[in-house]
């Protein structure tokens, strides 16, 4: 658990039921997209490492999750309300 802090990436795992009978589980994945990401560990930037480990996460999901991305920190430095749904929850589409 660590890592993924030290990544700025987090995930809220959200149940919901769908129209039919059986339940789907929708994913929101939230990556820190400040300036700070941009800063190294291992000669690598810590954005670099995010996206790397977000797209294999996405990959590995069962078909039958829902999933959804949202970022912070990207757009106005130092701003707590720069946030953005970059791909609202949706069918699982590597």
């Amino acid at each position: 658990m660590q890592k993924i802090k030290v990544l700025g990436l987090s995930a809220a795992i959200l149940m919901a039921a769908s129209a039919g009978a059986e339940a789907k589980n929708n994913l929101v994945f939230v990556v820190d997209s400040s300036g700070s990401m941009w800063g190294q560990v291992g000669g690598v930037a810590k954005m670099t490492t995010a996206k790397t480990v977000l797209s294999r996460l996405i990959g590995d999901l069962p078909r039958t999750t829902n999933v959804g991305i949202m970022a912070y920190g990207h757009r106005l430095k130092g701003s707590c309300q720069d946030v953005e749904v970059l791909s609202h929850i949706g069918p699982h589409n590597p």
